[in-house]
């Protein structure tokens, strides 16, 4: 009897709504819809103190799950074994989309969906994996059957918007496997891997032996330290990519340019990509900004282009990462931000795993927040890219060659960023040690940091004239 199976596809089903929702809905003639991951439950246990205006627009966007997820899982452990006779044999951006993006088909009915409900295209991708959308809330709840709120932030000083419940689409589209993001803004991107220090350091900071002011270390200090000998690996040729949720001064990055006297000329270099609008003038994060600009070229005193993708904040990952990605216009990565409202984001691994896929490399920073001791924020963990820890560095003379350095820590809470995660097993390129006795490390887990580098008292310009000694996790690259 009907009635029965509804009852029993019910009560089987009693520990996950979204399937419960499914069957009831079916049991009783309501259109069955499917319920979107991605997008976390914010606001459980808040009462919503406001509702958001109709009018206003959100942007967000909408991502499909790659196609042949386990022939790409192989594909990269074969282009780099070097064993294997695919090593380096990297794919160009249309090559995944052929052979790992969604369909064309797929795509335009995603396109197509999202216009009929009254959203509006802010942007495509060439991967065929993220579309991203803007949308009236009248038209956001309309579609995705939930009431826009604005709550009381439970941590900070701040309201934040949010959906009331997970967001769903009719399941008349014929697509599956959909993740959705930036329908809340309670967890914004961070800078990940800052912490100012005393603002005139004095001659007895410790360490005393960088060529800037107060023994702080600026300019061509990494290179004597890391790079001695006169090599000639400077960047020559290459480009890198800065992934920004802020922007910065020009200005500055003159200034810090002419007192590290580096033979760059910022105007030759710098190009500035705007994301999602773009940054329309810097604001209190250009701090990030330019310190991630002024130690890119301090270790690649003669790279071609720093490309500097500026989004604001918020703006889903998935957005910016993609469009990264899909530019394909350097191969060296850097990013210092973490947070935002997925964790983990599993959209985002799979443009992780683009980039890996065409010989990009993605560094970022592994935090200032001292060991991992609950769930580490988006992408400090991720098993897909180079995560970068900060050491306090000691060299023999001022401005003089490595001697030695150890872990950056204050020993107050505050320290590189690190662990153990909780969340992703250990990836196979840190299998086969045998012992993690001396570190703490996991054998079944994946362990971060993978590398490590000077992150402290260190030297920059910034906000427009301003000058900072600071302490960070992050990657210098080369």
């Amino acid at each position: 009897m009907k009635t029965n199976n509804c009852l029993t596809a019910m009560t089987a089903h009693i520990v996950g709504w979204s399937l419960l929702l499914a069957a009831s809905n079916e049991c009783f003639g309501a259109t069955v819809r499917q319920v979107l991951s991605g997008q976390p439950a914010v606001v459980v246990g808040l009462r919503a103190v406001n509702s958001l205006p109709a009018p206003s627009i959100i942007k967000f966007a909408i991502t499909l799950p790659p196609r042949n997820p386990e022939q790409l899982d192989r594909l990269l452990e074969n282009l780099y074994n070097p064993a294997s006779g695919n090593y380096r044999q990297y794919l160009t951006p249309l090559e995944f989309a052929q052979n790992f993006g969604a369909s064309e088909a797929d795509y335009q009915a995603l396109i197509q969906f999202a216009v009929t409900n009254g959203l509006q295209v802010a942007g495509t991708h060439s991967n065929r994996l993220v579309l991203d959308l803007a949308g009236t809330v009248t038209a956001i709840e309309h579609t995705f059957q939930v009431k826009m709120g604005v709550y009381q932030h439970p941590n900070e000083a701040r309201t934040f918007y949010a959906p009331d419940v997970v967001p769903s689409v009719d399941a008349s589209l014929k697509l599956t496997g959909l993740s959705i993001s930036g329908l809340d803004n309670y967890s914004l991107p961070h800078p990940a891997n800052l912490q100012t220090a005393p603002s005139n350091p004095v001659a007895t900071a410790t360490p005393n032996v960088g060529s800037g002011p107060g023994g702080t270390y600026m300019g061509r200090d990494f290179r004597l330290a890391y790079l001695p000998g006169g090599t000639t690996l400077n960047g020559s040729g290459q480009a890198i990519a800065l992934l920004q949720f802020d922007g910065y001064y020009a200005s500055d990055i003159n200034a810090y340019v002419a007192a590290a006297s580096l033979p760059v000329v910022p105007a030759n270099i710098l190009v500035n990509i705007p994301v999602n609008g773009g940054v329309a003038s810097p604001s209190s994060n250009n701090i990030e900004v330019a310190l991630d600009i002024e130690m890119a070229i301090s270790m690649a005193t003669n790279i071609s282009k720093v490309y500097v993708y500026e989004a604001p904040n918020p703006t889903p990952w998935v957005t910016i990462l993609s469009q990264m990605a899909n530019d394909n216009l350097a191969k060296q990565i850097s990013c210092s931000w973490g947070g935002g409202s997925a964790n983990p984001n599993a959209a985002a691994e799979v443009i992780f795993k683009q980039m890996a896929a065409q010989g990009q490399s993605f560094f970022c920073a592994s935090g200032d927040n001292d060991a991992y001791a609950t769930t580490v924020s988006f992408p400090d963990d991720s098993p897909n890219v180079t995560m970068v820890g900060g050491t306090t560095l000691t060299t023999g003379i001022r401005g003089g060659t490595y001697v030695s350095e150890t872990v950056w820590n204050t020993g107050t809470g505050t320290g590189t960023g690190g662990g153990v995660s909780t969340i992703y097993p250990i990836p196979y390129w840190q299998q086969g040690i045998t012992s993690f006795s001396t570190n703490g490390g996991s054998t079944f887990a994946r362990n971060v940091p993978d590398v490590a580098l000077t992150a402290d008292n260190v030297y920059l310009k910034y906000g427009n004239g301003l000058t900072e000694r600071v302490r960070f996790s992050g990657p210098l690259i080369c």
